[in-house]
């Protein structure tokens, strides 16, 4: 049974010891569970947890567009959120791959390739680079002012995998989508949030640091006993 927004608020108040407490209204305590859910999110996607990998076919949304005076194709994450109906996470690794294609659609490509990240300076480098330029076998991203600058200019199609965000809980009855063996930690995390603000905290970094740690050893029990539930499930089809 997924948790609630209503219960984990509840849980924070009493772990956090702040129920009744006027400095942390029930709108400031589902302000700090949205960003905790997210946090651990971010961790466990980390890890290897494919719960919010999906994909979108960007391809009627490329557009040509410059770089440094060189041509390009541009796509932006508004496109993306829009057409894939999910927002696509803030921080770079975000984006999984992409795949590039040399004709309208993926489909009907005939060459392909897998666009590896590159950062403003080094992707400002392999455009001016007659050796090291990107090809519609070798292509290239570039994640710039909420967009995405992929080359080369070639590149006709493509399919931008990458993790969503989770939704922003407002109603009481809102569920969280991260799974309910990990819940603990999001209340952690919001926790220490309340603790920095309280000026309770010695070391904000270490505290965090510390919670990575639990998430990291619980993500590894919980593949276990995912990797065992399968087998089970597996067993009792053939029996």
């Amino acid at each position: 049974m997924s948790t609630t927004l209503s219960l984990a608020r509840d849980e924070l108040q009493i772990d956090a010891g702040v129920v009744g407490n006027k400095d942390f209204p029930p709108s400031l305590l589902t302000s700090y569970l949205n960003r905790a859910q997210k946090y651990v999110q971010k961790a466990l996607n980390g890890l290897g947890m494919k719960q919010w990998e999906t994909s979108y076919d960007a391809s009627t949304d490329l557009t040509g567009s410059k770089y440094n005076g060189i041509s390009v194709k541009g796509l932006t994450l508004a496109q993306i959120a829009a057409g894939a109906g999910q927002d696509v996470g803030v921080y770079p690794n975000s984006i999984r791959l992409i795949e590039c294609g040399d004709a309208a659609t993926i489909a009907a490509s005939t060459t392909f390739g897998i666009a590896k990240i590159a950062d403003e300076q080094f992707f400002d480098q392999i455009l001016s680079n007659s050796i090291l330029s990107p090809s519609l076998k070798n292509p290239r991203f570039l994640w710039a002012d909420k967009q995405l600058l992929i080359a080369p200019a070639t590149v006709l199609s493509c399919i931008v995998h990458f993790y969503s965000i989770v939704k922003d809980l407002a109603a009481d009855t809102d569920t969280f989508e991260v799974p309910d063996e990990f819940i603990e930690y999001v209340i952690k995390r919001a926790k220490i949030d309340i603790f920095s603000r309280q000026k309770l905290l010695q070391n904000k970094d270490e505290a965090l640091a510390a919670l990575d740690k639990e998430i990291k050893d619980q993500f590894a029990s919980y593949q276990v006993s995912m990797q065992m539930k399968n087998e089970l499930e597996k067993q009792v089809e053939l029996s």
